[in-house]
């Protein structure tokens, strides 16, 4: 039988990526953001690819759960993240949960999965430059 998950974590193993959630409305507390502003510079120290989830941007803008479409209004908060983390805008990633939705809703799954390929597609690059410097110690 295979398992996806250990029951002990491996210590040694590297980290690929981290995701940081903060609920859209959240993004202007200084206090949630100072303290996780200090986890995403400290990943970004540790060349770990960082991520912030702007999780609930429904609740502030409820036609991005239909359209899934980036908003100009949507775009300023994700502009916002951006500066107050110090991070890419395309590490900074708006959501919708399935908080208030009974059953699965294609649009959400839509906008999940559009956030799942960023990560994937920066892991790569990351992997990548990893790899490289791998093999440029021993060239």
């Amino acid at each position: 039988m295979v398992t996806l998950r250990s029951k002990k974590p491996l210590r040694n193993a590297p980290m690929h990526c981290i995701f940081f959630f903060l609920p859209l409305v959240e993004l202007y507390i200084n206090k949630c953001t100072q303290r996780l502003a200090e986890f995403v510079t400290l990943a970004t120290q540790l060349d770990v690819p960082a991520f912030v989830i702007l999780s609930l941007a429904d609740r502030v803008l409820p036609d991005f759960a239909k359209t899934g479409v980036i908003s100009p209004e949507l775009s300023k908060h994700v502009k916002a993240a951006a500066l107050q983390f110090n991070l890419p805008e395309v590490q900074i990633v708006p959501v919708v949960n399935y908080a208030n939705t009974p059953t699965k809703d294609h649009a959400i799954d839509k906008i999940v999965l559009r956030a799942l390929e960023r990560a994937v597609k920066l892991v790569q690059g990351f992997v990548a430059r990893q790899q490289q410097s791998v093999d440029d110690l021993y060239t």
